[in-house]
């Protein structure tokens, strides 16, 4: 994702969900990300081995507008 020019920070450990996270979830701001992008991403994790389909999406309201987070597990 960096060497696409995306601004990638890197995880601080604080996220969490009330089961433990298997493969990967997208996390993003209630607004400013486009339906189209999460799909892809979605789309690329799977591919990629990351996550099996279909990948969990769940927004957060307190994520700045076109916050879209990668969240990886356990595979």
């Amino acid at each position: 994702f960096r060497s696409a020019g995306w601004d990638v920070t890197d995880p601080d450990g604080r996220g969490m969900f009330s089961i433990p996270l298997k493969g990967a979830a997208i996390v993003v701001a209630k607004d400013g990300v486009e339906r189209s992008l999460i799909e892809f991403i979605g789309s690329a994790l799977i591919v990629g081995g990351v996550g099996k389909g279909p990948i969990l999406v769940s927004t957060d309201e307190k994520k700045p507008s076109g916050t879209l987070e990668v969240w990886v597990g356990s595979k």
